[in-house]
């Protein structure tokens, strides 16, 4: 684009690459009208055959909207899902797992009420 854009000979095309250490790639791009010439007429047949159909009809976009539609319910189910805590600590809210993996997950339940606190909310180290 920028050879064509001011019409030079020799362009640079420049690339940051994220590693290592953020190096920058710069290469000399010299003008070759017969890639111009094919490119211009392949990007002239695909706004032809994709993008004025897509403007008129807008079937496109109306399917991308209904993926994100479907995507947005999708991800509504899994939040209402992750909300329905079967032990809900009594402090903090998160969930007291059955089978606990480490000290911070330790958590008891009163019998009566059935309410269930995280070890560390109410101050108990287990020993």
């Amino acid at each position: 684009m920028q050879i064509l854009a001011t019409g030079a000979e020799i362009g640079y095309c420049c690339v940051r690459m994220a590693a290592p250490e953020f190096s920058l790639h710069c290469q000399q791009v010299y003008m070759n009208t017969d890639f111009l010439e094919e490119a211009v007429a392949k990007a002239e047949l695909f706004f032809k055959e994709v993008v004025v159909p897509e403007l008129i009809t807008g079937h496109v976009k109306k399917s991308m909207q209904d993926v994100a539609a479907m995507t947005a319910t999708s991800h509504a189910d899994d939040s209402t899902e992750k909300t329905q805590l079967d032990f809900p600590c009594g402090k903090c809210g998160l969930e007291c797992p059955e089978e606990p993996k480490d000290f911070h997950e330790m958590s008891a339940g009163c019998e009566s009420c059935n309410l269930w606190l995280h070890w560390q909310r109410v101050n108990l180290t287990g020993k």
